[in-house]
């Protein structure tokens, strides 16, 4: 917040214009987009402030970054606001606190507020400043928070790739080695029509000449660096992802793999599957020329269920031939990752 203050005592010094847009963005959709852009293109320097309630589903934090990603050239506030949502014209009292709160995170002076809103007039004129209405009557772009909020799939194509990837669910498929999960992630990214995420853990191996004959010496380092370039790939996906995301492994199964080679349980803060489809070893193993772990399947099959039930999180076992996997896998999604809500 120093540096944002600084950058407004250097605008009033050299007598810029400055401009505020504020609100819930809750969340942020191109109806807000087409607001900021216009309000930047009419002022020397933009402040955007969310204000977040502390009892609203996505953290204003994760607004607020959303915002400063799709707004590089605008200086976007995280403002916790505890204040009431609305009140009438002629309650002062109301409009006093609004204005002290706008204050304490823009104290220089603010020369146009920009809103979409019928409140806007009322709140420059009391900040002091001009009022310019953009789009009130949503004509440019269609769009509320509150449709996006009910149907966000409906309106997906309203949001950011960022946001969007907020709503998409993650399938995740674990279990031990040679138990189909890579040929059944393919399988099911071409059903439901969308992205996949290849087990970057097998390229880490086969880049470090992992085989049978030469095992690679792993150490922690290797598998947080797999935890995170795993997530990294995860979310990437799920910007372009359609409803969910088939993941072949992600960072909890990293945890298990990390405790079958180093006897280390650990936990890596990763976002959590909304589904974790545990392949099962019923299937024959099938050697080629890296995979060390045929007598550990059983295993690591009870070491996944232990460490899902542990955690709490959904998870369907997926057993059987080629076909039975599939359509278990099929029929786990559409129950749990796809069900409305």
């Amino acid at each position: 917040m120093a540096s944002d203050l600084a950058r407004l005592i250097r605008i009033r010094r050299t007598g810029m214009t400055t401009g505020l847009v504020f609100g819930k963005f809750y969340p942020p959709h191109r109806g807000h987009k087409h607001l900021i852009d216009r309000a930047a293109t009419l002022c020397d320097h933009l402040t955007v402030m969310v204000m977040a309630a502390g009892n609203e589903d996505i953290p204003g934090d994760l607004r607020t970054a959303w915002l400063r990603e799709t707004h590089p050239n605008v200086t976007v506030l995280h403002t916790p606001y505890a204040l009431r949502q609305s009140w009438p014209e002629e309650d002062e009292i109301s409009w006093a606190r609004f204005t002290a709160f706008v204050r304490t995170y823009h104290p220089e002076r603010i020369d146009r507020v920009f809103t979409s809103e019928w409140y806007g007039p009322s709140a420059a004129r009391r900040l002091g400043a001009e009022h310019v209405s953009v789009d009130p009557q949503r004509r440019t772009v269609p769009i509320s928070s509150t449709l996006v909020r009910q149907s966000p799939w409906r309106y997906a194509a309203y949001l950011e790739p960022c946001v969007r990837a907020y709503y998409v669910k993650r399938v995740v498929l674990c279990g031990a080695e040679s138990t189909g999960k890579t040929t059944l992630a393919q399988e099911l990214a071409q059903i439901f029509e969308t992205a996949w995420v290849t087990e970057y853990g097998r390229e880490f191996s086969d880049a470090a000449g992992h085989t049978i004959e030469r095992p690679h010496a792993w150490r922690p380092e290797d598998f947080a660096a797999i935890a995170g370039e795993q997530e990294r790939r995860i979310g990437n996906a799920s910007r372009s992802a359609n409803r969910l995301v088939i993941c072949d492994t992600d960072a909890l199964a990293t945890q298990v793999w990390q405790e079958r080679y180093l006897g280390e349980q650990v936990h890596y803060p990763y976002p959590r599957a909304h589904l974790y489809l545990l392949t099962d070893p019923g299937i024959p193993f099938v050697q080629d020329g890296t995979r060390d772990g045929e007598r550990y399947r059983a295993w690591m099959t009870q070491r996944f269920r232990d460490v899902l039930a542990a955690e709490g999180l959904p998870f369907s076992e997926i057993s059987g031939g080629r076909e039975a996997r599939r359509g278990a896998a099929i029929e786990a999604i559409e129950r749990h990752a796809l069900r409305p809500g």
